[in-house]
């Protein structure tokens, strides 16, 4: 939903429309190329993720929820990760700490909420527009 809101979406197309949300949310990450947030890393949070742990309520493959917290530089600062993607039994595992997730996406919603309501974002608040008066289910 975050990006059908941002953009404007009305189209049906939950991978694309969860994938350009995980990277507005994530956009400080994705900067940097270092920290491994990449589209293969996105695709899997959606399969393993949104698909399996939201919609069906258990952990998939190649999919861990953890409290233990990671960190990056980003710009001299020590920063938190809502997800790593970590080499581990062969394939690989994405953890994800559902803690620093959810501050991720409150900072995000923030933001998001203080842009629709500066005058200056007219360009933001149609696209808000669009897609809430053209809720039909996509």
């Amino acid at each position: 939903m975050i990006a059908k809101y941002y953009y404007g979406w009305t189209e049906y197309n939950p991978r694309e429309y969860f994938k350009a949300g995980a990277r507005l949310v994530l956009a400080p990450l994705l900067a940097n190329p270092d920290h491994e947030i990449d589209d293969d890393v996105l695709t899997t949070l959606y399969k393993h993720g949104r698909s399996t742990l939201y919609h069906e309520g258990f952990l998939d493959e190649g999919l861990g929820i953890t409290s233990k917290v990671r960190t990056v530089d980003v710009s001299g600062v020590d920063v938190a990760l809502p997800i790593w993607w970590e080499p581990a039994f062969g394939k690989g595992i994405l953890w994800i700490n559902p803690q620093v997730l959810i501050d991720w996406m409150q900072r995000y919603f923030s933001s998001y909420l203080a842009r629709l309501m500066n005058p200056d974002e007219s360009e933001l608040r149609a696209k808000f527009h669009t897609r809430i008066t053209n809720d039909g289910g996509g």
